[in-house]
Protein backbone atom coordinates (compact mmCIF):
# COMPACT_ATOMS: atom_id res chain seq x y z
CA UNK A 1 0.00 0.00 0.00
CA UNK A 2 3.29 2.64 -0.15
CA UNK A 3 2.65 4.20 3.07
CA UNK A 4 -1.31 4.24 3.03
CA UNK A 5 -4.11 2.29 2.82
CA UNK A 6 -6.45 3.27 -0.20
CA UNK A 7 -10.00 3.03 -0.25
CA UNK A 8 -11.24 4.91 -3.50
CA UNK A 9 -11.83 2.10 -5.20
CA UNK A 10 -12.69 -0.60 -2.35
CA UNK A 11 -16.00 -1.54 -3.00
CA UNK A 12 -18.57 -4.30 -1.60
CA UNK A 13 -18.35 -5.87 -5.29
CA UNK A 14 -14.28 -5.80 -5.67
CA UNK A 15 -14.26 -6.82 -1.70
CA UNK A 16 -16.27 -10.51 -2.41
CA UNK A 17 -13.44 -10.69 -5.50
CA UNK A 18 -10.87 -10.00 -2.83
CA UNK A 19 -12.33 -12.95 -0.64
CA UNK A 20 -13.03 -15.29 -3.11
CA UNK A 21 -9.10 -14.78 -4.57
CA UNK A 22 -7.58 -15.45 -0.55
CA UNK A 23 -9.43 -18.85 -1.21
CA UNK A 24 -8.80 -19.72 -4.89
CA UNK A 25 -5.30 -18.82 -3.56
CA UNK A 26 -10.87 -16.67 26.52
CA UNK A 27 -12.12 -17.76 28.50
CA UNK A 28 -15.42 -16.34 29.39
CA UNK A 29 -15.37 -12.25 29.75
CA UNK A 30 -17.89 -10.36 28.03
CA UNK A 31 -15.38 -7.65 27.08
CA UNK A 32 -13.60 -8.06 23.90
CA UNK A 33 -10.00 -9.11 23.77
CA UNK A 34 -7.02 -6.54 23.82
CA UNK A 35 -5.36 -6.34 20.69
CA UNK A 36 -3.70 -7.63 18.94
CA UNK A 37 -6.22 -10.46 19.21
CA UNK A 38 -6.68 -13.74 17.09
CA UNK A 39 -9.28 -12.03 14.10
CA UNK A 40 -10.81 -15.21 14.56
CA UNK A 41 -12.22 -14.28 18.13
CA UNK A 42 -13.77 -11.38 16.73
CA UNK A 43 -15.90 -13.15 14.14
CA UNK A 44 -19.80 -12.62 14.33
CA UNK A 45 -21.91 -15.32 13.93
CA UNK A 46 -24.89 -16.27 11.66
CA UNK A 47 -23.39 -16.80 8.32
CA UNK A 48 -23.27 -20.07 6.09
CA UNK A 49 -20.02 -19.87 4.44
CA UNK A 50 -16.67 -18.46 6.17
CA UNK A 51 -13.17 -17.88 4.91
CA UNK A 52 -9.74 -17.66 6.43
CA UNK A 53 -6.69 -16.60 4.87
CA UNK A 54 -3.36 -16.44 5.82
CA UNK A 55 -2.13 -13.58 3.45
CA UNK A 56 1.43 -12.72 4.76
CA UNK A 57 2.95 -15.34 3.15
CA UNK A 58 0.91 -15.19 -0.07
CA UNK A 59 1.40 -11.65 -1.46
CA UNK A 60 2.73 -12.23 -4.41
CA UNK A 61 0.28 -14.68 -6.01
CA UNK A 62 -2.11 -12.37 -4.05
CA UNK A 63 -1.58 -9.77 -6.13
CA UNK A 64 -1.53 -11.53 -9.57
CA UNK A 65 -4.70 -13.06 -9.01
CA UNK A 66 -6.67 -9.87 -7.97
CA UNK A 67 -4.81 -7.92 -11.13
CA UNK A 68 -6.11 -10.89 -13.23
CA UNK A 69 -10.04 -9.92 -11.93
CA UNK A 70 -9.62 -6.61 -12.02
CA UNK A 71 -9.94 -5.97 -8.36
CA UNK A 72 -8.80 -3.48 -5.66
CA UNK A 73 -5.04 -4.90 -4.25
CA UNK A 74 -3.55 -1.92 -2.23
CA UNK A 75 -5.20 -4.02 1.28
CA UNK A 76 -3.56 -6.93 0.42
CA UNK A 77 -0.35 -5.38 0.73
CA UNK A 78 -1.20 -4.66 4.52
CA UNK A 79 -2.95 -7.51 5.51
CA UNK A 80 -1.77 -10.45 7.65
CA UNK A 81 -4.37 -12.33 8.29
CA UNK A 82 -7.89 -12.62 6.96
CA UNK A 83 -11.71 -14.18 8.69
CA UNK A 84 -15.14 -13.61 7.89
CA UNK A 85 -18.31 -14.70 6.96
CA UNK A 86 -20.30 -14.34 4.06
CA UNK A 87 -24.21 -14.99 3.60
CA UNK A 88 -25.59 -15.05 -0.47
CA UNK A 89 -28.34 -14.35 -1.67
CA UNK A 90 -30.23 -18.24 -2.39
CA UNK A 91 -28.54 -19.78 -4.80
CA UNK A 92 -25.80 -17.32 -5.96
CA UNK A 93 -22.59 -17.44 -4.18
CA UNK A 94 -21.14 -14.91 -6.48
CA UNK A 95 -23.51 -12.42 -4.71
CA UNK A 96 -23.00 -11.55 -1.48
CA UNK A 97 -25.81 -9.75 0.29
CA UNK A 98 -23.86 -9.78 3.77
CA UNK A 99 -20.12 -9.47 4.94
CA UNK A 100 -18.47 -9.51 7.74
CA UNK A 101 -14.70 -9.27 8.24
CA UNK A 102 -11.61 -8.86 10.80
CA UNK A 103 -8.19 -8.17 9.12
CA UNK A 104 -5.55 -7.99 10.79
CA UNK A 105 -1.82 -5.91 9.55
CA UNK A 106 -0.39 -3.08 9.53
CA UNK A 107 -3.24 -0.69 9.46
CA UNK A 108 -1.78 2.89 11.90
CA UNK A 109 -4.91 4.26 13.01
CA UNK A 110 -3.85 8.14 12.11
CA UNK A 111 -2.99 7.59 9.22
CA UNK A 112 -5.83 5.20 8.13
CA UNK A 113 -8.67 7.34 9.36
CA UNK A 114 -6.57 10.92 7.76
CA UNK A 115 -7.03 8.96 4.42
CA UNK A 116 -10.59 7.77 5.00
CA UNK A 117 -11.58 11.03 5.87
CA UNK A 118 -10.39 12.62 2.77
CA UNK A 119 -12.04 10.12 0.45
CA UNK A 120 -15.09 11.33 -0.82
CA UNK A 121 -16.74 8.07 -1.24
CA UNK A 122 -17.17 7.61 2.47
CA UNK A 123 -18.68 9.48 4.86
CA UNK A 124 -17.82 9.15 8.24
CA UNK A 125 -19.87 7.99 11.06
CA UNK A 126 -20.17 8.71 14.74
CA UNK A 127 -22.08 6.53 16.97
CA UNK A 128 -22.05 5.21 20.50
CA UNK A 129 -22.16 1.56 21.36
CA UNK A 130 -21.96 0.56 25.28
CA UNK A 131 -21.82 3.78 26.20
CA UNK A 132 -18.64 4.17 23.89
CA UNK A 133 -18.41 7.37 21.30
CA UNK A 134 -17.04 5.47 18.21
CA UNK A 135 -16.19 6.17 15.33
CA UNK A 136 -16.76 4.10 11.43
CA UNK A 137 -16.74 5.34 7.74
CA UNK A 138 -19.42 4.23 5.83
CA UNK A 139 -19.41 4.03 1.89
CA UNK A 140 -21.79 7.14 0.06
CA UNK A 141 -23.21 5.01 -2.66
CA UNK A 142 -22.90 1.65 -1.79
CA UNK A 143 -23.01 -1.09 1.69
CA UNK A 144 -19.42 -1.22 2.70
CA UNK A 145 -18.74 0.20 6.10
CA UNK A 146 -15.29 0.34 7.85
CA UNK A 147 -13.70 0.55 10.82
CA UNK A 148 -10.32 0.40 13.06
CA UNK A 149 -11.13 -0.85 16.67
CA UNK A 150 -7.41 -1.02 17.44
CA UNK A 151 -4.08 -0.76 16.14
CA UNK A 152 -3.53 -3.57 13.38
CA UNK A 153 -7.22 -4.52 13.21
CA UNK A 154 -9.66 -3.71 10.11
CA UNK A 155 -13.43 -4.37 10.44
CA UNK A 156 -15.32 -4.31 7.32
CA UNK A 157 -18.86 -5.42 7.08
CA UNK A 158 -22.14 -4.49 4.37
CA UNK A 159 -24.24 -3.19 7.35
CA UNK A 160 -23.34 -4.95 10.41
CA UNK A 161 -20.11 -2.70 11.25
CA UNK A 162 -21.81 -1.40 14.84
CA UNK A 163 -22.40 -5.21 15.77
CA UNK A 164 -18.55 -5.55 15.16
CA UNK A 165 -17.94 -2.71 17.54
CA UNK A 166 -19.76 -3.70 20.28
CA UNK A 167 -19.06 -5.80 23.26
CA UNK A 168 -19.53 -9.52 23.19
CA UNK A 169 -18.48 -12.59 23.78
CA UNK A 170 -15.13 -14.25 21.96
CA UNK A 171 -16.72 -15.75 19.16
CA UNK A 172 -15.07 -19.02 20.09
CA UNK A 173 -17.50 -19.65 23.07
CA UNK A 174 -20.24 -19.00 20.01
CA UNK A 175 -19.29 -20.36 16.92
CA UNK A 176 -19.89 -24.53 16.31
CA UNK A 177 -16.35 -25.11 18.03
CA UNK A 178 -14.90 -27.77 14.71
CA UNK A 179 -15.73 -24.77 12.96
CA UNK A 180 -13.52 -22.23 14.79
CA UNK A 181 -11.17 -24.81 15.01
CA UNK A 182 -10.76 -25.37 10.88
CA UNK A 183 -10.52 -21.42 10.46
CA UNK A 184 -8.37 -20.85 13.45
CA UNK A 185 -6.01 -23.92 11.86
CA UNK A 186 -5.25 -21.80 8.85
CA UNK A 187 -1.78 -21.12 8.32
CA UNK A 188 -0.05 -22.94 10.89
CA UNK A 189 2.63 -25.90 10.27
CA UNK A 190 0.57 -28.54 8.07
CA UNK A 191 -2.50 -26.76 7.28
CA UNK A 192 -4.48 -24.66 4.57
CA UNK A 193 -3.36 -21.39 3.82
CA UNK A 194 -6.90 -20.74 2.80
CA UNK A 195 -10.15 -22.12 3.31
CA UNK A 196 -13.62 -21.39 2.27
CA UNK A 197 -16.72 -23.43 4.74
CA UNK A 198 -19.74 -23.72 3.76
CA UNK A 199 -22.44 -25.20 5.77
CA UNK A 200 -25.41 -27.38 4.09
CA UNK A 201 -23.37 -27.36 1.02
CA UNK A 202 -26.07 -29.19 -1.11
CA UNK A 203 -28.35 -26.28 -1.06
CA UNK A 204 -25.60 -23.59 -1.57
CA UNK A 205 -22.52 -23.83 -3.39
CA UNK A 206 -23.28 -27.33 -5.17
CA UNK A 207 -26.32 -26.35 -6.66
CA UNK A 208 -24.66 -23.59 -7.91
CA UNK A 209 -22.37 -25.17 -9.61
CA UNK A 210 -24.52 -27.52 -11.42
CA UNK A 211 -23.43 -30.59 -9.09
CA UNK A 212 -26.27 -33.36 -7.61
CA UNK A 213 -25.43 -33.12 -4.13
CA UNK A 214 -25.00 -36.88 -2.85
CA UNK A 215 -27.79 -39.13 -1.13
CA UNK A 216 -25.65 -38.94 1.44
CA UNK A 217 -26.73 -35.78 3.36
CA UNK A 218 -23.14 -33.41 3.62
CA UNK A 219 -23.09 -31.38 6.77
CA UNK A 220 -20.33 -29.20 5.52
CA UNK A 221 -17.62 -28.51 3.14
CA UNK A 222 -14.44 -27.26 3.00
CA UNK A 223 -12.18 -26.24 -0.09
CA UNK A 224 -8.48 -25.27 1.07
CA UNK A 225 -5.58 -24.25 -1.01
CA UNK A 226 -1.92 -24.63 -0.40
CA UNK A 227 0.79 -22.74 -1.60
CA UNK A 228 3.60 -24.97 -3.04
CA UNK A 229 5.66 -22.38 -5.17
CA UNK A 230 5.62 -19.01 -6.37
CA UNK A 231 3.59 -20.24 -9.85
CA UNK A 232 1.37 -23.28 -8.62
CA UNK A 233 -1.17 -24.10 -5.73
CA UNK A 234 -2.86 -27.00 -4.62
CA UNK A 235 -6.76 -27.49 -4.18
CA UNK A 236 -7.71 -29.86 -1.90
CA UNK A 237 -11.43 -30.31 0.13
CA UNK A 238 -13.18 -31.84 2.78
CA UNK A 239 -16.72 -33.36 3.24
CA UNK A 240 -17.83 -33.94 6.79
CA UNK A 241 -20.97 -36.26 7.62
CA UNK A 242 -23.11 -36.87 10.06
CA UNK A 243 -21.86 -40.12 11.27
CA UNK A 244 -18.89 -42.76 10.50
CA UNK A 245 -21.08 -44.73 8.45
CA UNK A 246 -22.28 -42.00 6.45
CA UNK A 247 -18.42 -41.00 5.84
CA UNK A 248 -17.80 -44.77 4.88
CA UNK A 249 -20.27 -44.88 2.44
CA UNK A 250 -19.73 -41.52 0.61
CA UNK A 251 -16.20 -43.24 0.66
CA UNK A 252 -16.83 -45.23 -1.86
CA UNK A 253 -18.19 -43.32 -4.15
CA UNK A 254 -15.68 -40.48 -3.45
CA UNK A 255 -13.16 -40.15 -6.49
CA UNK A 256 -16.22 -40.06 -8.92
CA UNK A 257 -17.82 -37.19 -7.24
CA UNK A 258 -14.62 -35.49 -7.22
CA UNK A 259 -13.90 -35.69 -11.04
CA UNK A 260 -17.42 -34.66 -10.98
CA UNK A 261 -16.75 -31.91 -8.94
CA UNK A 262 -13.59 -30.89 -10.08
CA UNK A 263 -14.92 -30.65 -13.08
CA UNK A 264 -17.66 -28.48 -12.14
CA UNK A 265 -14.83 -25.33 -11.33
CA UNK A 266 -13.74 -25.82 -14.98
CA UNK A 267 -10.73 -28.04 -13.91
CA UNK A 268 -9.70 -30.75 -16.53
CA UNK A 269 -11.53 -33.92 -15.02
CA UNK A 270 -8.40 -36.09 -15.63
CA UNK A 271 -6.82 -34.19 -12.84
CA UNK A 272 -8.71 -35.47 -10.15
CA UNK A 273 -7.16 -38.66 -10.95
CA UNK A 274 -4.00 -37.47 -9.25
CA UNK A 275 -5.99 -36.29 -5.66
CA UNK A 276 -5.44 -38.39 -2.09
CA UNK A 277 -8.32 -39.58 -0.92
CA UNK A 278 -8.70 -40.07 3.07
CA UNK A 279 -11.28 -40.92 5.02
CA UNK A 280 -10.99 -39.62 8.61
CA UNK A 281 -14.03 -40.53 11.21
CA UNK A 282 -16.78 -38.74 9.83
CA UNK A 283 -14.69 -36.62 6.98
CA UNK A 284 -13.71 -37.73 3.47
CA UNK A 285 -11.34 -35.29 2.01
CA UNK A 286 -9.40 -35.08 -1.26
CA UNK A 287 -5.71 -33.08 -1.42
CA UNK A 288 -3.43 -32.46 -3.90
CA UNK A 289 -5.32 -31.05 -7.05
CA UNK A 290 -2.65 -28.47 -8.88
CA UNK A 291 -3.54 -25.22 -10.32
CA UNK A 292 -1.42 -22.88 -11.94
CA UNK A 293 -1.15 -18.83 -11.53
CA UNK A 294 -3.32 -18.47 -14.47
CA UNK A 295 -6.12 -20.92 -13.14
CA UNK A 296 -6.84 -19.32 -10.04
CA UNK A 297 -8.74 -16.48 -11.31
CA UNK A 298 -11.25 -18.25 -13.72
CA UNK A 299 -12.06 -20.73 -10.70
CA UNK A 300 -13.17 -17.48 -8.94
CA UNK A 301 -15.03 -16.40 -12.07
CA UNK A 302 -17.29 -19.95 -11.71
CA UNK A 303 -17.40 -19.06 -8.06
CA UNK A 304 -19.05 -15.63 -9.11
CA UNK A 305 -21.67 -17.33 -11.60
CA UNK A 306 -19.24 -15.44 -14.50
CA UNK A 307 -18.35 -18.42 -16.36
Amino acid sequence: MRGRLSTARVRAGSFAACVLALVALAGCATRRPVAPAPPETLLLTGYSTWFAADVEGNRDLLRSVLGDLGAEIEVVDRTQRIVGGVRFASGTPGAPVDIAAVASGRFPPGGTRFVLGADRSFARRVARVDNRRLVYYQEREGALQLALPARDLLYLSSGRILELLAERPPAELELDPGLYRMLRSVGLPGEPTALVVFDDPGRTILTTLGVEAPVIALARMALSLDAVEAERVLLGASFHFRSERDAALFSRIGRLFVVVFVRSLGIEGAVAQQARITVDGTVVGFTGIPLGRDEIAPLIRRFQGGA
